[in-house]
């Protein structure tokens, strides 16, 4: 079997084993309460992101040795969304974008000639994300079990036309406990994991033409897991916020090219930890 049919075959026993389960135990509920709530929201996040690629072997033309990359910058994004409640079951639909953002990076002694280094430069990397959820609260509303489908992206333009991105994007299943404080709010802790579809491309003039341009176009499985806590509390009888801290990891690995002559790593991380604070309403 090839890399991707067992990659196929990875996702589809995820879904079939533990999304697909969990959505049809959730969705006939959705289906026949009664009582109808929608609260939307808004929410503000500052999140440190990191990018990690170990050296590839063969990574550049004459079997050049592509080093090390760490990329990392700070990303502030902008979320919308709201959550449809029926009793103790609910559905969410959340969208996110980050605000464009300047970096660059070096990339130093890959075998070009005279040992000459190269700096990239992204001149709008940005981030965007959305989700789609359902879920139930158990335990007398204390906790939840959910699961849903995810997308995310981060990357930007290069100079002249050139490009740097990497995406995420499949499904995922977790759950939720919190604790009443007193009659201050609640304090929640958070846990999901995820098996998605990864794609990572990158091209990039080194300044060396025709011989040293990189040009990746790659896909692999994407694992994902997330968690944290969170704060919510009232401002109103009508306007509640949360402040939450998270912390989310993603290994893409199983990497294949579309161009079967180009070498990539054997692994890819990325990860962001940062916080959000949220505004939500309701009617």
């Amino acid at each position: 079997m090839t890399t991707d049919g067992c990659a196929a075959t990875k996702r589809s026993l995820f879904f079939r084993w533990l999304v697909m389960p969990l959505l049809l135990f959730l969705w006939p509920g959705m289906l026949l309460a009664n009582d109808l709530l929608f609260v939307p929201r808004v929410s503000l996040s500052i999140a440190q992101y990191e990018f990690t690629k170990p050296p590839t072997i063969g990574g550049l033309p004459g079997n050049g040795t592509f080093p090390r990359v760490k990329f990392d910058t700070t990303f502030k994004v902008l979320g919308a969304g709201g959550t449809l409640f029926k009793n103790s079951y609910y559905f969410d639909l959340f969208y996110q974008k980050s605000l464009q953002e300047s970096e660059s990076f070096t990339v130093e002694n890959i075998g070009l000639p005279n040992n000459a280094s190269f700096t990239v430069s992204i001149d709008d990397v940005r981030r965007r994300d959305y989700s789609l959820t359902f879920g139930k609260k158990i335990f007398d509303g204390r906790a939840g079990v959910y699961a849903g489908y995810k997308s995310g992206k981060t990357g930007g333009p290069q100079p002249q036309g050139e490009h740097m991105s990497f995406e995420e994007k499949g499904f995922f299943v977790g759950g939720n406990y919190g604790w009443l404080i007193s009659d201050l709010g609640v304090l929640s802790v958070n846990l999901a994991y995820a098996k998605l579809d990864g794609n990572r491309t990158q091209k990039t003039n080194t300044g060396f033409e025709p011989d040293f341009i990189v040009d990746f176009n790659g896909n692999g499985d994407a694992e994902g897991l997330s968690y944290g806590t969170t704060w919510t509390s009232r401002f109103t009888d009508h306007v509640s916020y949360s402040a939450a801290l998270e912390v989310r990891q993603y290994t893409f690995d199983n990497i294949k090219d579309v161009n079967p002559q180009v070498t990539f790593t054997d692994e890819i991380e990325e990860k962001f930890s940062g916080i959000t604070f949220s505004v939500y309403y309701t009617f």
